[in-house]
């Protein structure tokens, strides 16, 4: 019984998944947009179209993992020496900002 569910379950993202995608390429946003979005949507914490199972946790961090190598490919490498600076900057001072606020306010 356990197998037909996760079926119908990986069915069910897939396929909502896909109609995610392609409206945010309709409205000019990359497609990965709209797939996390509606996965965020129908998972078990919102609309819970999809029970909560060790399994989809496990397809969940293999389908992120493949999206960042998939996001690094597609990465241009003029951009991301144009923006490396401003970037570092703003992962620095994210970093240490916080530190230094929560050590003086403790």
């Amino acid at each position: 019984m356990a197998v037909e569910v996760f079926i119908r379950e990986i069915v069910i993202l897939l396929v909502v998944a896909f109609l995610g995608g392609s409206v945010a390429k309709r409205f000019g946003y990359p497609a990965a947009i709209g797939e996390l979005a509606v996965g965020v949507i129908i998972g078990p914490f919102a609309l819970g179209f999809v029970e909560y199972s060790e399994t989809l946790v496990v397809f969940a961090e293999l389908g992120a993992i493949i999206l960042l190598f998939y996001i690094g490919l597609d990465t241009e490498m003029a951009m991301l020496k144009r923006y490396f600076v401003p970037s570092l900057l703003a992962g620095v001072a994210g970093a240490l900002l916080p530190l230094v606020l929560g050590y003086y306010a403790a």
